[in-house]
């Protein structure tokens, strides 16, 4: 957005509420409504903090499971993970390309 507009502003002129602000821009995310778990580490982050990022950006954080949307493969992933994904034909992609996606660099 080029222009700042506080939260009163809009509340005043589009009776949009902060809520609403907040579901407008998980919409926004490439990973909204996607299940996504991340095998393996991002450094700088516990899994604690992953999975905050992918509530935060709309995902739903789910353990290894052949219904994930996506499986993030970062270092140290473990090789079990990564065959299991494989088989079950599970889309892929490393940490920097998940980072990137959700605009975080």
């Amino acid at each position: 957005m080029s222009q700042d507009i506080d939260t009163d502003t809009l509340q005043d002129i589009k009776g949009i509420t902060p809520k609403t602000m907040k579901l407008l821009a998980v919409q926004e995310s490439a990973i909204a409504g996607k299940t996504i778990y991340i095998t393996g580490s991002i450094p700088g982050n516990t899994k604690d903090q992953l999975e905050a990022l992918v509530e935060k950006n709309g995902g739903i954080w789910k353990d290894m499971s052949k219904s994930l949307d996506l499986l993030v493969i970062g270092e140290n992933a473990g090789p079990a993970k990564l065959e299991k994904a494989k088989s079950w034909g599970l889309k892929t992609m490393n940490a920097q390309e998940f980072l990137a996606l959700i605009n975080i660099k």
